[in-house]
């Protein structure tokens, strides 16, 4: 008696490579894992890519639940300044210049607790900081996922 697989029901893995795929994002079924909320998502990265004292780069504000969750892995977290659009991209650039981060993570939509949801102009800003600096960066949406940056 087990509730299934950790990483997720096979068939529905492969059908998210499927659509991954058709977006051109190419990724491995083996490589995906499927999560049932956003907590038990947060701490299955955090139990992968977290080390005691691992710096965690948030925005300010950021998700409660979410703070409690890297600090249960021990990690510390930064907050990173942010306006009404979302985390600033020079603000980012310069905290992971200053810090050895673990992952940076962002609620581009449907913000908790702020309800804002970023531009795609903001989002493509912290993207190109985040692609040069090669940061590891997990967001929580109404769909959590987590992706490398690399």
């Amino acid at each position: 008696m087990q509730y299934g697989l950790t990483q997720g029901f096979p068939p529905l893995l492969e059908q998210v490579r499927k659509l991954l795929s058709g977006r051109g994002i190419g990724c491995q079924a083996h490589r995906l894992h499927i999560a049932t909320g956003g907590s038990g998502a947060l701490h299955n990265v955090c139990m992968a890519v977290l080390d005691p004292g691992a710096v965690v780069l948030v925005e300010t504000p950021t998700y409660g639940p979410a703070l409690k969750v890297f600090r249960s892995h021990r990690a510390r977290t930064v907050g990173v300044a942010s306006d009404e659009r979302g985390m600033l991209p020079e603000a980012l650039d310069a905290a992971l210049a200053l810090h050895d981060t673990a992952f940076v993570y962002l609620l581009p939509t449907f913000h908790n607790p702020t309800g804002r949801t970023m531009s795609a102009a903001r989002r493509r800003q912290l993207a190109e900081v985040i692609v040069r600096r090669g940061a590891l960066v997990g967001r929580t949406t109404s769909t959590p996922i987590c992706a490398t940056v690399r």
